[in-house]
């Protein structure tokens, strides 16, 4: 895996006088604080929740993505969870609550997914053992909420242990995800990620633009939110050059284990090359840029790309 300088030097000038926006995250599968009985400590937790289980939509077996239906229109990937979760909401406001998840019972989560096609949501078992353990985590140190947690915590990514993400990783251990992958010398290095504790953040970030009921002091500590779909665009655009075993991989959709070095460098591989292109362009313009912006953007540039997204069954993206 090779990072190309040359093609990080030219991608930020080609993106340097474009605007680079937050989404705001206020399509209908979001609740509006606006509304009647929905407050912004509500949004929060709906966010940092629908977090703890955004993952693996797609069955690699039939390559569908799971489709759920929210007020008369079907939505897919993560925005059929969020449709779901909308969906519950809006019946049950208490599915917010630490009690309540920690209560789930399997069939209430696989009826909480119900979903539009037929074909239920990739790794139920998963999400309802996470949804529980969250419950009980929450219920135990938190009074229930994510927005105690947030509360309690720094307005800051890190702070010493005591930042928002430092909190979720250490209290809510689904979040914590990292790999110790071995190195040429036989030691082991510890990798971290934090994909989902960080996206939940940014979600957050994104939708209340630090007003006080949810600020990030320290937005330049964002990553890259590292998934299926970045490394294959920054591939595309020359950033990323895999290696010969790594591209046979990725183009006969072979599964690569989480956890594995190649799925490790692959990832870090992309965090560092948005670090790079990052920094150049904050070089070049006189509006910040921080790796949510990175992240939004290149994301919409996938609809560009026609290339081949790695697979990974993982509950880390």
């Amino acid at each position: 895996m090779d990072i190309q300088e040359g093609a990080i030097e030219l991608l930020s000038e080609r993106l340097a006088a474009d605007e680079f926006s937050l989404p705001e995250w206020r399509a209908p599968v979001f609740p509006d604080e606006n509304s009647s009985g929905v407050s912004e400590r509500d949004i929060i937790d709906f966010l940092f929740l629908g977090n703890t289980i955004n993952f693996q939509f797609r069955d690699y077996d039939t390559g569908d993505k799971f489709t759920a239906t929210y007020a008369g229109t079907e939505w897919s990937g993560a925005f059929a969870m969020w449709a779901c979760l909308r969906r519950e909401f809006d019946d049950n406001p208490a599915i917010l609550r630490g009690d309540t998840l920690s209560d789930l019972s399997l069939s209430d989560v696989e009826r909480l997914f119900e979903p539009a096609d037929g074909d239920e949501i990739p790794m139920l078992e998963e999400r309802h053992q996470i949804l529980t353990q969250v419950g009980e985590n929450l219920s135990n140190q938190y009074d229930g909420r994510f927005a105690n947690l947030i509360d309690s915590a720094e307005p800051c990514l890190y702070a010493d242990g005591n930042g928002i993400v430092d909190r979720l990783v250490t209290h809510l251990p689904s979040f914590d995800d990292s790999s110790a992958v071995t190195l040429a010398d036989g030691s082991a290095l510890e990798v971290a990620f934090w994909k989902r504790a960080q996206l939940a953040a940014g979600m957050a970030y994104g939708r209340f633009q630090n007003q006080e009921c949810f600020r990030v002091e320290d937005p330049g500590a964002f990553t890259l939110f590292v998934d299926y779909n970045l490394p294959n665009v920054l591939r595309e655009l020359g950033v990323l050059e895999y290696s010969d075993h790594l591209a046979e991989l990725v183009d006969s959709r072979t599964m690569i284990e989480a956890g594995s070095r190649e799925e490790v460098e692959l990832r870090a591989a992309t965090v560092h090359a948005g670090d790079e292109l990052i920094e150049k362009l904050m070089d070049c313009r006189d509006s910040s840029v921080y790796a949510p912006h990175l992240d939004y953007k290149l994301f919409q540039m996938r609809d560009e790309i026609d290339g081949t997204i790695h697979i990974t069954r993982t509950t880390a993206y």
